[in-house]
């Protein structure tokens, strides 16, 4: 997990430089179901996401990205988008 963790931060900061975007990331390393479609969840419901997801995407400004978010389903970034 720390070594998830390190690489995690490791994309944030090439996502923030510019050198990549979240979607390709997705699309490349995500174990997600999302990752076909570049990790995109889409509008969802309060009280659908899990409380620690829920919560990081309501703590960024759209167009924020977050830090590692983790959540019993694994580790996260999120970009919120809307």
């Amino acid at each position: 997990e720390a070594e998830a963790q390190r690489q995690l931060r490791t994309y944030r900061r090439q996502i923030e430089e510019g050198t990549t975007e979240l979607e390709t990331l997705a699309e490349r390393v995500s174990d997600c179901d999302t990752a076909q479609h570049g990790g995109d969840l889409g509008w969802f419901a309060s009280g659908y996401m899990q409380p620690e997801f829920e919560e990081a995407v309501l703590a960024l400004q759209v167009g924020g990205l977050s830090d590692v978010v983790e959540t019993a389903s694994g580790l996260h970034l999120i970009l919120r988008t809307g």
